[in-house]
């Protein structure tokens, strides 16, 4: 068994990576246009498999381009910028902390990409670290490479023509990638967690989407396999675990067709009039909308579409291949067939074709499905050859079908950028940063340990520092616990928190610091804020009310209410006047004795 790790993070610069666009995902919808994509021979001449795979799909994509943080770049209608200054030095940075050889010349690459998630075809991306190393389970971990690339762009909808936002697109990534010398899906999750920690001490984006870990595995017998898609460390261990099971029982399943001399599927028809009279409502729906059924037959098959491979059956298995054409099911004759209302229909397709006892019919209905017909047929073939190399996504504790795996043949020059060269006196210029250890022993000097733990590998971990060390009214512990808890639970109420800038944030505290409002309005202030409005209006609207003005507003409301007891005329006077609870309390209780 082999383990590998390709782990990518955002960086957190100003700007994009090849972009003068600036690095934050803004949703002010500036125009969309529409774009088709083909794939271009690699520099080994030839076309990549994967690239070939979506470009069958034949897929139209729109793209949404957005105010500030989209420029023609993203567009494909102006060349690149130069390669960010401050994201290579923070990749720069990640390569010291792994012990890589830094290399004297960077190269940017073209790297082919046709399923939409960049408008040029292609993502931009440059080995700047090798042979690095970290320490796992005593021994030490190769780093095969630290590259830095682009981000791709986000699908908002994936229909026949495909949705993507440009806001996302080019943002700088690190992408680290390790040896396949992981023994178990345990020693991934520590690796990962290894790894993500050492990142994070640099200036990296934080908060979910801002790191990802794909995981590769393979058994002996079996293939190398990319699974893409998850972000949650305690999901490493169960993904490997299922895709080791995935592969041993497809190695059994191929060692049993081969015993079988399994020919693959006899015959493919199409059976529309066979299910004209049809009780199944799907298949009706599918032949009213002008949809056809295709009728395949399997020699030797039956029984094998129920047997388990991973966490799914092995039917399951072979949706996830038809699902990328728009066919999201099928039905076969190891199925309950009455439950679908189809006994007449199979069994007349089944004196038809001529079927026996031991072989497997499967029916498919929809519109435009030979595709999906010709790659369900290739795949149920070469189910006789084992495990083939693949890139899945994660799906559930298991993963789905989503390319074949790409290979060197879709990588080519850039020759819109100059290669940037790294010299000594450059490199002495990289200072390390403070590891999230040493900040965590840091902040516990000031906090308890768990916010300790929490807020060091929180997205509000700058912000934090740049306000305890610059304002001395507010006390660290307030901050840390309203950055963790406070926004936590506006979130759950459904406020949008990610629409509140750092430099917003920095505001807010800046306002309590001065004494202008007090710590109890915070949370109302932070939700106006995410709603847009203005700074100077939430200032006027929550400005506390202090001195001889509050003391009087207090007694007044104790003279109205005296038959009330502390408790009520406390919480009367908290919705009535903007005010430190603390210092009303202390009013309150002289008023009350006067």
């Amino acid at each position: 068994m082999k383990v590998g790790l390709e782990i990518h993070q955002r960086l957190d610069s100003e700007r994009k990576l090849f972009s003068p666009a600036l690095n934050e995902e803004n949703e002010e919808e500036i125009f969309i246009f529409e774009r088709r994509l083909r794939p271009v021979a690699g520099e080994t001449g030839e076309i990549d498999k994967a690239a070939m795979h979506e470009f069958l799909k034949g897929k139209k994509f729109i793209y949404k381009s957005y105010k500030d943080n989209c420029s023609l770049v993203e567009a494909d209608e102006e060349p690149p910028a130069e390669m960010d200054k401050e994201s290579l030095d923070t990749v720069l940075q990640i390569c010291k902390l792994l012990n890589c050889k830094i290399v004297d010349e960077i190269q940017v690459m073209r790297k082919t990409v046709i399923d939409g998630s960049n408008t040029s075809g292609f993502q931009r991306t440059a080995i700047v670290g090798m042979d690095g190393y970290i320490p796992v389970n005593g021994r030490d971990l190769k780093i095969e490479t630290v590259v830095i690339e682009e981000e791709a762009a986000r699908i908002e909808r994936r229909d026949e023509k495909n949705i993507y936002k440009l806001n996302g697109l080019g943002i700088p990534l690190v992408e680290i990638t390790t040896d396949a010398s992981l023994q178990n899906g345990e020693e991934a999750r520590e690796a990962a967690e290894y790894i993500g920690r050492l990142v994070r001490s640099c200036k990296v984006k934080r908060g979910i989407g801002s790191i990802r870990q794909d995981v590769n595995v393979s058994v002996k017998g079996g293939a190398r396999v990319e699974i893409k898609g998850f972000q949650e460390l305690r999901e490493i261990s169960i993904l490997v675990e299922n895709e080791v099971k995935r592969q041993e029982a497809l190695i059994k399943i191929g060692d049993e067709l081969r015993e079988k001399q399994f020919s693959g599927c006899s015959q493919k028809l199409d059976v529309t009039q066979v299910f004209a009279g049809t009780n199944n409502k799907m298949i009706k729906k599918e032949i009213e909308e002008d949809g056809k059924v295709m009728a395949i037959n399997v020699p030797d098959f039956a029984g094998f579409m129920k047997r388990e491979v991973g966490d799914r059956t092995l039917a399951k298995e072979l949706i996830g291949y038809t699902k990328l054409f728009g066919v999201n099911g099928f039905i076969h004759s190891d199925e309950n067939i009455a439950g679908y209302k189809l006994e007449e229909e199979f069994s007349n397709m089944k004196k038809g074709f001529g079927v026996g006892e031991n072989d497997l019919l499967v029916v498919i209905a929809g519109k435009n499905i030979d595709k999906a017909v010709f790659v369900l047929c290739s795949k149920i073939d070469k189910l006789i050859e084992g495990v083939e190399e693949e890139t899945r996504v994660a799906d559930g504790t298991g993963s789905r079908y989503a390319r074949p795996l790409p290979g060197s043949s879709r990588m080519y020059p850039e020759t819109d950028v100059y290669p940037v060269f790294i010299d000594e006196k450059y490199l002495k210029e990289i200072k390390l940063p403070k590891t999230l250890d040493e900040k965590e022993t840091k902040l516990k000097k000031n906090l308890p340990d768990e916010i300790a733990r929490q807020l060091v590998k929180s997205k509000y971990y700058s912000i934090f520092e740049e306000i305890s060390t610059t304002m001395w009214n507010v006390s660290p512990v307030f901050v840390a616990s309203t950055l963790l808890s406070n926004m936590k639970e506006l979130k759950r109420k459904g406020v949008e928190i990610d629409k509140i800038s750092k430099e917003k944030i920095r505001e807010v505290f800046e306002m309590v610091d001065k004494n202008i409002i007090s710590k109890d309005s915070i949370n109302d202030v932070l939700t106006d804020i995410s709603k847009g409005v203005m700074i100077d209006k939430v200032k006027e609207k929550y400005r506390k009310m202090s001195g001889e003005e509050l003391k009087k507003r207090v007694e007044e409301i104790c003279r109205e209410h005296s038959q009330e007891n502390d408790k009520v005329i406390m919480g009367l006077i908290m919705s009535k006047v903007k005010a430190d609870g603390k210092k009303v309390m202390e009013l309150l209780k002289k008023a009350r004795k006067k």
